[in-house]
C-alpha cells in the first residue's frame, strides 16, 4: 500500500534528451491523498536512493546552481504505510559556450576560383556541436550540418574581399564565432586578335 513512483516534471527541463542552458531547474509532480513525506535527491547516478526528507510533503522543488553535463531527479513519496517507489527524472544543462573554433582556408591552385572551401572545426565538452551558422559578408545565415569532413565550399563568389562569418552552436544552443577574410581575384581575359 505504499505510494507508487510519483510522475515527475519540468516547466524548465522538459525534454530528458534535450540540452538546455539552464543552470536552475523545476521539478513539479503530484501527491495523492495521504500522502505525508517527500524524500529528494539531486545526484549523477541514476538509480541512486532520495536522500533529504520534508515533511509535510512537497510537490515541487527549485534547484539553483546545478552542475553541467547530465544529472537525475529522484522522488520517493510516503505514506501511513511507508516510503514508496523512487521516480527517476533525467535532465542535461550546458550553460558554456564551445571551447574552441577555428577557420583554415583550404589551399587554392589559382585565387581565381570562385568557390572557396574551409576546414571548420569546433569542439564543446558538454553537449557537443550541433551545427554551424555560416554567412558570407551582408548575405543571410544558412545553417550548415558537418558531415565529418569539417570541410564547408561556398557558393559562387563575385571577384573581390569577402568576409566568411562563422557561429558553431553546440546543442544547448550556446555558440562561439568567429570571422575570417578572404579575396577571390578577377581572371584576366586575354583577347585575340586575328589580322
Amino acid at each position: 500500500n505504499t505510494p507508487a513512483a510519483p510522475r515527475v516534471s519540468s516547466p524548465t527541463h522538459p525534454d530528458p534528451d534535450q540540452w538546455y542552458p539552464l543552470k536552475t531547474a523545476k521539478f513539479t509532480w503530484s501527491l495523492e491523498k495521504g500522502i505525508t513525506g517527500t524524500r529528494i535527491i539531486v545526484t549523477r547516478f541514476a538509480n541512486a536512493n532520495p536522500n533529504k526528507t520534508y515533511t509535510p510533503a512537497i510537490d515541487s522543488k527549485e534547484i539553483t546552481d546545478l552542475e553541467e553535463g547530465i544529472s537525475h531527479f529522484n522522488v520517493q513519496l510516503r505514506n501511513k504505510s511507508g516510503w514508496g517507489e523512487v521516480a527517476y527524472f533525467r535532465f542535461q544543462v550546458d550553460t558554456v559556450p564551445p571551447d574552441s573554433l577555428t577557420i583554415v582556408e583550404v589551399e587554392r591552385k589559382r585565387l581565381t576560383e570562385s568557390k572557396v572551401k574551409f576546414i571548420l572545426n569546433a569542439s564543446d565538452q558538454t553537449s557537443g556541436i550541433d551545427h554551424y551558422e555560416i554567412q558570407i559578408d551582408r548575405a543571410v545565415a544558412g545553417v550548415w550540418k558537418d558531415d565529418g569532413s569539417h570541410t564547408y565550399e561556398t557558393s559562387v563568389l563575385d571577384p573581390g574581399e569577402h568576409t566568411l562569418d562563422v557561429k558553431a552552436v553546440d546543442k544547448a544552443g550556446n555558440f562561439v564565432a568567429k570571422s575570417h577574410k578572404f579575396s577571390v581575384e578577377k581572371r584576366e581575359i586575354s583577347l585575340l586578335l586575328i589580322l
